[in-house]
């Protein structure tokens, strides 16, 4: 005997009327998944665009990156592995073209750091979603640091601003081996 659910067509008419974009695009309005690789689309885009600027001072290094997007861990899990890709290299092209425009060759680089990295969009989110990797992979990428282990960053703080989307990074030198 064969079990499962059975529904009327009509039933199912249903239910369809009462929640329409939950089973299709309907005036124009698209699916769940579409939206989110339109998401996707929109953060790459964000970082690829934005403009990027450093500033130096007796503490340090602070590069400022305005219109840059932070993929949240939602938005990194919603992506394909090509859009992970893409998100990646935008912020190392980003970082590196940065540090080529300020400096014209390697950046001043730093044996062991404090970062400090700073969120800043249209509304917070959760602390524990925010994932500075890709912009910590590309301060290793163009020379700012020689690696990301925990001998060389040695603190890691992340803050949130409200207002347009940018993200800022602060690089404060630090003694090696330094409590």
């Amino acid at each position: 005997m064969k079990r499962g659910l059975r529904m009327s067509k009509k039933a199912f008419q249903e239910i369809v009327e009462r929640k329409p974009g939950f089973f299709a695009a309907q005036n124009g309005n698209s699916t769940p998944k579409q939206a989110k690789v339109r998401q996707a689309s929109e953060i790459i885009r964000a970082v690829s665009t934005a403009t990027g600027n450093v500033t130096s001072s007796r503490r340090g290094l602070e590069l400022r990156f305005d219109g840059a997007r932070l993929a949240t861990l939602n938005d990194l899990l919603a992506m394909s592995v090509q859009e992970r890709r893409r998100y990646r290299k935008a912020w190392h092209k980003l970082i590196h073209d940065t540090a080529l425009v300020e400096y014209g060759c390697r950046p001043p680089g730093f044996e062991a750091v404090n970062l400090t990295l700073v969120r800043r969009g249209p509304r917070e989110i959760d602390p524990d979603a925010i994932i500075p990797k890709a912009p910590i992979d590309g301060l290793r990428y163009s020379g700012f640091i020689p690696d990301d282990s925990k001998a060389v960053v040695c603190s890691l703080s992340l803050r949130q601003a409200l207002g347009s989307y940018a993200v800022w990074i602060s690089v404060s030198p630090r003694a090696k081996g330094a409590a």
